[in-house]
């Protein structure tokens, strides 16, 4: 006997991905750190540094300069993003930073605080270079400080998601030919034993 917990439905209201949602925003930092969620392949110095020139090549040559970065995870990447910037692309780099805001942003308030008390992103933060706030990419006009006051945030000169495909709902399509696209779905089901 198979009983069904979901029936067929599209993916972003699923009951996996109700499963998914709640993880991150319970889990906090602990989803990486704990080695559940692989984070160094994104978020490694090399990999901030190449965004960091990527950005010093389209940033405004003048006047203040805004990244936000969606997703933030462990906020390893926002630290080594600024460390690039200050430390491994010379003078335009520090000249850039000196104008620079970086918004470090995730849904979860629990993983954003737990993520800027890490001590290379705290220093950021102290340093007025990083800007923590609780965003939903899903509701992007309404960003919080950390203290719980709504934020209006700048023009961006970039935007960054590591882990955005973790945390936002996303519709899946399928290309089936003539038929044209399809929205999957997904069912939740139980085999019992006899």
């Amino acid at each position: 006997m198979k009983v069904v917990l979901d029936p067929p439905t599209p993916a972003e209201q699923s009951l996996v991905w109700r499963v998914h949602d709640g993880y991150f925003r319970a889990r906090g930092i602990r989803a990486w750190t704990a080695g559940e969620v692989p984070w160094y392949a994104t978020s490694n110095l090399p990999t901030a540094r190449a965004h960091a020139a990527f950005l010093l090549e389209v940033a405004p040559p003048e006047g203040p300069s805004a990244v936000l970065e969606v997703g933030s995870g462990l906020g390893q990447f926002a630290a080594r993003f600024v460390s690039a910037l200050r430390r491994h692309l010379g003078d335009r780099g520090r000249a850039l930073l000196a104008r620079l805001r970086y918004h470090l942003t995730d849904y979860s308030e629990r993983n954003l605080r737990e993520a800027v008390a890490q001590p290379a992103v705290a220093a950021e933060i102290d340093a007025g270079v990083v800007v923590p706030l609780v965003l939903d990419v899903a509701d992007p006009a309404r960003a919080i400080a950390l203290e719980g006051a709504p934020v209006a945030l700048p023009p961006l000169s970039r935007v960054l998601g590591n882990y955005v495909a973790c945390v936002l709902p996303s519709t899946s399509l399928q290309w089936r030919g003539p038929g044209g696209w399809f929205v999957q779905s997904l069912s939740v089901a139980k085999a019992l034993p006899p």
